[in-house]
């Protein structure tokens, strides 16, 4: 008898456990919608033109372009110009990576924050010659949170977490809209 006491008992006490539960923090539920389309960097600096020099010779000069994000994939562009003051356009660079998203942790307290993975790099040169190889295996890991027009990137001089991602928002915004 105090055999099959103690089993029922074991019986109901792991009843209450597993599915079915709440979650006692519950995790916002973002749309990915308001991270999707055309934004541009937010710095003041990214628009600047930025000649590179080999030594003191003049190679050309650099403009970062828009950044696009789909559900699937974020492209970012970069603009050379033949001269130091960015104004003979020569070519553009594209490069092209696959997004994976899911539910930033609770740590952020926030809405509209995501976690986002970037793998399967690819890079398009469109009339210059290719000079920089791109690292196809790659992976990168931010969380991204969304606020008035703005995304703002995880903080990489901050602790990561155990994935790899960062565990707190830098503290202006990156892209604007």
């Amino acid at each position: 008898m105090p055999k099959n006491f103690i089993n029922l008992l074991i019986v109901v006490l792991l009843s209450g456990c597993g599915a079915g539960g709440t979650d006692p923090i519950p995790k916002p539920a973002t749309d990915i919608a308001q991270f999707t389309g055309t934004w541009r960097y937010a710095h003041p600096a990214y628009d600047i033109c930025y000649p590179r020099y080999s030594g003191s010779t003049f190679v050309y000069a650099l403009k970062y372009g828009p950044v696009t994000h789909t559900n699937r994939y974020q492209q970012v562009e970069y603009y050379f110009y033949s001269d130091a003051n960015c104004n003979n356009q020569m070519g553009t660079i594209a490069d092209l990576c696959e997004l994976t998203w899911s539910v930033a942790p609770n740590n952020f307290d926030l809405t509209n924050t995501v976690r986002v993975t970037c793998a399967n790099y690819t890079r398009t040169y469109i009339g210059i010659t290719p000079q920089d190889p791109i690292n196809a295996g790659y992976v990168y890991k931010d969380v991204w949170h969304q606020r008035d027009s703005h995304i703002y990137l995880g903080d990489f001089s901050a602790t990561l977490d155990a994935d790899g991602y960062p565990t707190q928002l830098q503290s202006g915004y990156t892209y604007t809209k």
